[in-house]
């Protein structure tokens, strides 16, 4: 089954497009009458009627289904058979608009250079690598934690820095879900921990939001560069740890470096 996934704005109405794909992952049209299933991070469903026209799957999220930071999960179906799934992160802003890219950026992303569609995919490229190489989201966002067999009064490192609330626990325990009041859980928002008294040896789950307000200009500023510099040349400038790589001379791939190691979560923090 083939998954993707979408990046929303938070309170934007967005349409989700899916097509089915052949042998070798090229998409092809989809025929036959479509459904989909879209449930929420938490479980709950959430019931939607997509549309076909011209061999493409459409969904309309409206700013009701996308007013909460989430993690969508659809499942495409065609004649009920399931054919694919797409996760759509709503997330509470973006490190830069295409306008914002351009102005900075200009005249090397001006639209007569580069269209929006080409200049949208090179940023949400551009966003997730800073985001995977810094190990924490510059604008807010939702994830769920899922820990095997939390200790009585452990501490559970979550996988990013700077949490901003947790919006939902549960303990499992012989697949009996058992909800957590979140008041009872203490959080190190700048660390990522939390402790609560869960029993002991019993699998936890936890729902929360994580990332900072808004970007900082640097952030803003070193996302525009390596936009540029991705939409200039398919192989990105800087490598997975924020070093420039060697041989390439552009003192631009440096400042996006030296704005990555800055940010650079230290692990050295949570040993």
């Amino acid at each position: 089954m083939d998954v993707a996934v979408y990046r929303v704005v938070q309170y934007a109405p967005a349409v989700i497009l899916w097509q089915p794909t052949d042998q070798n992952g090229e998409p092809v049209a989809a025929v036959g009458t479509p459904t989909v299933v879209v449930t929420r991070a938490d479980g709950t469903a959430i019931a939607i009627t997509p549309t076909l026209s011209s061999g493409v799957v459409s969904l309309s999220l409206t700013s009701t289904h996308t007013a909460s930071l989430d993690k969508l999960s659809v499942i495409w179906s065609l004649d009920a058979v399931a054919r694919g799934e797409t996760t759509v992160d709503v997330v509470g802003g973006r490190i830069a608009s295409l306008a914002e890219l351009r102005a900075r950026q200009a005249p090397h992303l001006d639209v007569a250079v580069v269209n929006n569609a080409t200049l949208a995919l090179r940023r949400d490229e551009i966003e997730s690598w800073f985001e995977q190489v810094c190990n924490r989201s510059f604008v807010p966002r939702f994830d769920v934690y899922w820990h095997p067999a939390a200790r009585y009064r452990s501490k559970l490192f979550l996988p990013h820095f700077d949490v901003r609330r947790v919006r939902w626990a549960r303990s499992i325990s012989a697949n009996i879900a058992t909800a957590l009041p979140v008041t009872d859980i203490d959080v190190n928002s700048t660390l990522g921990i939390i402790t609560n008294t869960w029993g002991q040896g019993v699998a936890v789950e936890v729902g929360y939001e994580h990332g900072l307000d808004e970007p900082p200009d640097d952030i803003v500023s070193a996302v525009a560069i390596a936009v540029r510099l991705a939409v200039a040349s398919p192989r990105i400038r800087v490598d997975q740890f924020g070093q420039a790589i060697e041989g390439f001379s552009d003192p631009d791939a440096g400042t996006v470096s030296n704005t990555l190691k800055r940010w650079q979560a230290d692990p050295v923090m949570v040993a």
